[in-house]
């Protein structure tokens, strides 16, 4: 029997790999050109967790200034979660037990008649 108000339709739907095989290749891509600077950008985000000094001349005045940047504290965390691992955000919580209106109702009757007494 035909149906004509739908259900599985041959060859629709979004094609299996596509995005994945695209996304895979950006992911290899990315890596070989984190690896290929990698000492740089360590040697960067270290410098920039203690601090950094930057010598500008300023042309106008003709004098050199030299400026402070504060050490980051979030290049710092990420550095060292780096190093021994991130702390685990989420918790497991087992709560064992039942919700139920009639206890709830049995408890609330059991608490009027201790008020009026």
């Amino acid at each position: 029997m035909n149906n004509k108000r739908g259900g599985k339709r041959i060859g629709a739907g979004r094609k299996k790999g596509l995005a994945s095989i695209s996304a895979e290749k950006a992911r290899e891509y990315t890596v070989k050109r984190i690896a290929e600077e990698l000492e740089p950008l360590l040697t960067g985000q270290i410098e920039l967790a203690k601090g950094l000094y930057t010598e500008i001349e300023d042309e106008q005045e003709g004098i050199k200034k030299v400026y402070q940047k504060a050490p980051d504290y979030r290049v710092g965390a990420f550095l060292l979660n780096q190093l021994i691992g991130k702390a685990k955000e989420t918790s497991d919580i087992n709560i064992e037990g039942s919700f139920s209106l009639s206890k709830l109702a049995q408890m609330r009757e059991e608490s009027r008649k201790q008020e009026s007494t």
